[in-house]
């Protein structure tokens, strides 16, 4: 039988064994990360951020800005992994991903989960609406104030918080998994106002299943802050708690990307403008912000 003493010592050197191999790992620089392991990256097949095409290709904004960073490295390679997106974030956390994408907005709440790169695009909220618009909805006032109106979004995600500050009853909110359930739901009639970000009414849109019953409501208000001013969201690559050197890494090649153009032409490829174009904010500014 092992002797209690010799059971704490072989555990205790467990232990020190696993802080060192932990500590070798934080202080190895990201190139040499990339050139021995392959990136993990969780998508939530999701156009415009990162899907899989009906080649079985995977693309998107995200991807393609992830790509971009990684050719000027050795890097061992890519695994995709779709999955929804409520369990993005809990991915980075149990270190299934290296790297989460999905329109992921910077707030202070997920900054205490994980680390975000500075912010890549600057996207407004958008209504998706039947064709003609038949509720009159041009704002997220509109459905609070509108009590025969029905408001649909993502589960977890930061339109659905943007709902809760607009005043929207919560007996008047339906939360889905995912954007195909909403859609499902808006062409159904059991809800009559889906709102995304514009990057998924972009995507959404632009299939033309989808376009001949849905349009996108215009203009339309978003949330507004205490200032009055409309808020955006700041979409970001969100990385593992232990990888700030990888995040700062790939921060370094973003902002290369933002300077030579590179950023802006992967923008227009999925849809975007240069009114997009990511604000000149950190993430530690948003990742304090109230």
């Amino acid at each position: 039988m092992v002797g209690i003493r010799s059971l704490v010592g072989a555990v205790g050197g467990l232990l020190v064994g696993l802080t060192a191999a932990t500590w070798s790992i934080a202080e190895e620089s990201a190139q040499e990360y990339l050139a021995s392991n392959t990136l993990n990256v969780g998508i939530y097949n999701q156009a415009p951020w990162g899907f899989k095409d009906a080649n079985g290709e995977v693309r998107g904004f995200d991807v393609d800005v992830i790509r971009a960073v990684l050719e000027s490295t050795e890097n061992k390679g890519i695994e995709f992994s779709v999955t929804q997106f409520p369990a993005l974030i809990p991915g980075l956390q149990a270190s299934r991903f290296d790297v989460a994408t999905g329109g992921l907005y910077i707030t202070p709440a997920r900054c205490e989960l994980v680390e975000f790169t500075n912010p890549t695009l600057k996207v407004p909220d958008a209504a998706i609406v039947l064709k003609g618009n038949p509720k009159n909805i041009h704002s997220f006032a509109d459905i609070a104030a509108k009590e025969d109106v029905i408001f649909a979004a993502t589960r977890g995600s930061i339109t659905a918080k943007h709902a809760d500050m607009a005043g929207v009853p919560k007996e008047r909110q339906v939360l889905f998994q995912d954007n195909a359930s909403t859609l499902a739901a808006l062409l159904g009639g059991r809800v009559d106002v889906g709102v995304s970000s514009a990057g998924a009414a972009i995507a959404i849109l632009s299939d033309p299943a989808t376009g001949e019953r849905l349009e996108r409501a215009v203009p339309f208000e978003g949330v507004q802050d205490e200032q009055g001013n409309e808020v955006f969201g700041n979409v970001s690559l969100a990385f593992r708690a232990d990888h700030a050197a990888l995040r700062d890494f790939f921060d370094e090649r973003i902002a290369e990307m933002k300077a030579n153009g590179e950023l802006l032409e992967i923008m227009k490829k999925y849809g975007f403008t240069e009114t997009e174009m990511a604000a000149d904010l950190s993430h530690q500014t948003l990742c304090q912000a109230e």
